[in-house]
């Protein structure tokens, strides 16, 4: 029998708090992976989230501080205003 099942690959951190994942679909056929398909997906630094596994839920604990959030959002409103500007 041919099953899919999903898995959190690779987490990396970035400077600014922005947590970059790899997830991916584990194809197995009895129990025997024979495939697997990856997508990458970006989470911002924000207060409310809706992840819920675990170890990223603890990742997201421990990066996005107040302070972290704070900043991110400062910058990304000068970059808005920069980009706003120039027009």
């Amino acid at each position: 029998m041919i099953t899919e099942r999903p898995a959190l690959g690779v987490i990396t951190i970035l400077e600014d708090g922005q947590i970059q994942l790899r997830e991916d679909i584990v194809i197995e056929r009895d129990g025997v992976e024979i495939n697997r398909l990856h997508h990458r997906r970006v989470l911002e630094p924000s207060s409310t989230h809706t992840e819920t596994e675990p170890r990223l839920v603890r990742i997201i604990g421990a990066v996005w501080t107040t302070e972290v959030i704070t900043e991110f959002r400062r910058r990304r409103q000068a970059l808005l205003d920069s980009v706003n500007t120039r027009r």
